[in-house]
């Protein structure tokens, strides 16, 4: 298992220090005690920063219909990751390169899959902010939706 430092989703520093959460660090929580102050106040305006980035990134579209939140929340990038070398080897049992490969997922959430698995290379991903049951006439090579919801 990777430290949640390693891991390709966001890590805020209250659930690096707090030993109760799944991200705690016990190495970032003893540096953390030894920081001067003003370097604290410092990291944590970084933080703040990162976090409201994060809601303004997957805050929820304008969808053309109706919606349960609830079913609109954003799979993170290690779950993709974790997906990625079964992507992989479905473009290499296709004959096609990971560029090529067309993934399909139908359930918008924020748009962020597109950037997820284009950064694993996979550039060809079609994730709309869409009716899906309007087009399952579309027949693509492959279809992926939020791979850990089963999961979590």
């Amino acid at each position: 298992m990777q430290s949640p430092s390693q891991q390709t989703h966001y890590v805020s520093i209250a659930d690096r220090l707090n030993p109760t959460r799944r991200g705690f660090e016990p190495a970032f929580k003893a540096a953390w005690a030894e920081l001067p102050k003003h370097e604290k106040q410092q990291q944590v305006k970084a933080d703040k920063a990162k976090i409201a980035a994060l809601k303004a990134a997957t805050a929820t579209a304008d969808f053309p219909y109706a919606v349960n939140t609830d079913d609109h929340c954003e799979t993170g990038a290690d779950a993709y990751a974790d997906v990625g070398p079964v992507l992989a080897l479905l473009a290499e049992r296709l004959g096609k390169s990971k560029a090529a490969l067309r993934v399909y997922d139908p359930y918008y959430c924020a748009g962020a899959v597109k950037k997820h698995l284009g950064a694993l290379g996979f550039a060809s991903v079609y994730n709309q902010c869409e009716d899906f049951y309007q087009r399952l006439a579309v027949r693509p090579a492959s279809h992926l939706t939020r791979p850990a919801a089963a999961l979590t």
